[in-house]
């Protein structure tokens, strides 16, 4: 979700909707200082699906850094146990 579309309130997410809620997250912070997150979409068990929602977006990027064979830059996810 990005930032434009939520605001941190008393520790939980509160979408555009109004509707606060609770997610499995992970910050992503870029090294040119741009940040982002990633909410687990696949919960698992009755546990986690009792006190979190399920995100809808899956967070993929390039590494410039790194390329493979063929001279393009690899990709990465980020994945939540």
């Amino acid at each position: 979700m990005a930032a434009s579309q939520a605001e941190i309130t008393e520790s939980l997410i509160t979408d555009s909707d109004g509707v606060r809620k609770v997610y499995n997250s992970a910050a992503i912070a870029f090294p040119d200082g741009h940040t982002d997150s990633y909410q687990k979409m696949h919960r698992a068990g009755s546990e986690e699906t009792a006190w979190s929602l399920p995100g809808s977006t899956p967070v993929m990027f390039e590494m410039p850094e790194w390329t493979g064979s063929d001279g393009k830059p690899l990709k990465a996810g980020i994945d939540i146990c």
